[in-house]
């Protein structure tokens, strides 16, 4: 509900800017839809992925860390599972609610699906060897823990490069449409002339048009829809 709701203020946004270029409600109109079926269609999914790709790299970051520290000072499956979840909350608390009456390592195995990451197979993996052979077990994980750290901390480099790309995007776009304002109001003879030009008319409703896509295009570039990425916590 909240994606529709801010999908449509983008959309009844550009249609009444469109409409202040043009003054042409039909214009205006094909603009606002467009917009809202581009943003609450195509671009809002795509950002709800990546937001839920980012939580579940910070989770399982959390929880590798929680059960591993957990179990190198008690050595019991079902207390560190216990103590890794302790905090855990929406999607991955409903899991763990559903999987209350299994055994820790069922658990383990059953959350490689929500996980999902070659870490998190690598954790597997040493908890199995632990159990096993015993040992000092923050020792036995300083591999796995140093990778985890490197992604915790290349998905917040990521996360900032993505925040300034989309500030710089935005701020080319803002400049563009400046422009075609200050053709309204301060070139006022120029704009009527072009106004009864339908091939005008045509090219800001495109305009308009190819904004929309662009930033489908952006979220999708950073979702790794058209370019391919690892998913262990980089872009």
């Amino acid at each position: 509900m909240k994606s529709f709701l801010i999908s449509l203020l983008i959309a009844l946004s550009s249609g009444g800017l469109c409409y202040l270029i043009l003054t042409n409600w039909l214009s205006a109109v094909i603009v606002s839809s467009l917009f809202l079926f581009v943003s609450y269609i195509l671009t809002f999914p795509l950002l709800e992925e990546r937001k839920r790709f980012e939580r579940i790299s910070h989770e399982r970051y959390r929880f590798i860390n929680s059960f591993l520290i957990s179990y190198s000072v008690s050595p019991s499956s079902e207390d560190a599972f216990t103590a890794a979840t302790a905090e855990m909350n929406g999607e991955l608390e409903s899991i763990t609610k559903e999987l209350s009456d299994k055994p820790a390592e069922e658990k383990l195995a059953y959350l490689e699906g929500y996980f999902s990451s070659n870490s998190y197979k690598m954790f597997l993996a040493l908890f199995e060897l632990i159990k096993e052979q015993g040992g000092d077990v923050l020792k036995m994980s300083t591999c796995l823990l140093s990778r985890l750290t490197q992604e915790e901390e290349e998905l917040a480099s990521n996360k900032r490069i993505i925040q300034k790309t989309v500030t710089e995007f935005s701020i080319l776009w803002l400049l563009s449409i400046f422009i075609l304002v200050f053709i309204k109001f301060c070139i006022s003879n120029f704009y009527e002339f072009l106004l009864g030009n339908t091939i005008y008319v045509v090219g800001v409703v495109c305009y308009f048009a190819l904004l929309a896509f662009s930033y489908y295009g952006l979220a999708a570039a950073i979702n790794g829809k058209l370019f391919p990425k690892k998913r262990e916590g980089i872009i």
